[in-house]
């Protein structure tokens, strides 16, 4: 999509990060994801588990990827059955199941994964070490207030009579 004719400097930004988002997409799914049979969607499933030390519930993973329980059950379901995670009752309530990583799933997430840092340095390979720290530190503002925007839709879409916000996890 050219973006030249937006001559508007916020909305012109906001159409190339748009852009530049959905080509870098394109380019990871080509290059890690289809080699490593794993769609967007399962891979940051992956990512999010392999930062933390301990299983999560399905309703802090649902919170971290701004989607119902629902949608993550099914992930959490797809990627069971092909062994990337296993299910944990929680030892302190019974009746709350939490995900871990497999063996396998770890190991599948450190070579996507290594293979996906390759593909950043090269997509980044013209900027400076400053440039980077400019730029992510502008990207890390605009992301906190569409997080906060995302949050907000949630809160509607899952539980519309509550005053209350689901917490987001910032954890990872």
């Amino acid at each position: 999509m050219s973006v030249e004719h937006i001559k508007e400097p916020r909305e012109r930004l906001v159409a190339l990060l748009f852009n530049i988002g959905g080509l870098m997409e394109t380019v990871v799914n080509r290059q890690v994801f289809r080699q490593f049979d794993l769609s967007n969607a399962q891979y940051e499933v992956l990512r999010i588990l392999a930062d933390r030390s301990v299983p999560m519930s399905l309703t802090d993973l649902s919170r971290m990827l701004v989607v119902s329980n629902a949608n993550v059950t099914g992930l959490i379901d797809r990627m069971e059955s092909q062994g990337l995670v296993k299910r944990k009752t929680n030892p302190a309530d019974g009746r709350v199941r939490l995900i871990d990583l497999s063996a396998a799933g770890r190991s599948k997430f450190k070579q996507a994964h290594k293979v996906h840092l390759d593909g950043i340095a090269e997509f980044l390979q013209a900027f400076t070490d400053d440039d980077v720290r400019h730029l992510l530190k502008s990207l890390e503002i605009l992301h906190m207030r569409a997080e906060a925007a995302a949050v907000g839709m949630y809160k509607l879409r899952c539980n519309p009579d509550s005053d209350e916000l689901p917490k987001a996890d910032n954890s990872a």
